[in-house]
């Protein structure tokens, strides 16, 4: 009767040690996850990874035209725009900039023509033909714009 007693303490004392064993490797799987976790977000965060520190160039927002990608165009004036970059300090930004103030003010126009609100339309178009007239040899992006709104 001993004997089956102490099978019965060991037996328990195994499953004990199964448990442990088996949280310690929860535990050590949860740690590693943690710190690839902890990793990530520092070199996110890190001001070389983050594109909002950076002036975007001439070259990043011709590239972006090419690819008829406007809303990024108009993205990236407006982080300039907070970074205090004007076109008296890269004059080649004036045509990107004339791009994404047609896009902008085209797209508010489609809004609010849609609502039916003829007053703010009206300043929207004449927004958009002053673009228009700074956009020189690159005035056939108006156009590109126009269809991709739906004003044709």
């Amino acid at each position: 009767m001993k004997e089956r007693e102490d099978n019965k303490t060991v037996a328990v004392k195994d499953n004990t040690e199964k448990k442990y064993v088996l949280l310690n490797a929860v535990i050590v799987c949860l740690t590693v996850v943690l710190a690839f976790m902890l990793l990530g977000l520092i070199i996110h965060t890190s001001p070389r990874q983050n594109s909002y520190y950076e002036e975007h160039t001439s070259e990043d927002l011709l590239r972006v035209m090419d690819y008829a990608r406007y809303q990024r165009l108009l993205e990236y004036k407006h982080e300039n725009d907070a970074l205090g970059i004007t076109t008296t300090d890269n004059p080649a930004l004036a045509v990107p900039n004339a791009i994404s103030d047609y896009y902008e003010a085209a797209f508010c126009y489609t809004g609010y023509m849609a609502a039916g609100s003829t007053d703010k339309s009206a300043d929207y178009k004449t927004q958009m033909d002053e673009a228009v007239g700074r956009l020189g040899d690159y005035s056939y992006i108006a156009g590109e714009i126009n269809e991709y709104l739906g004003l044709d």
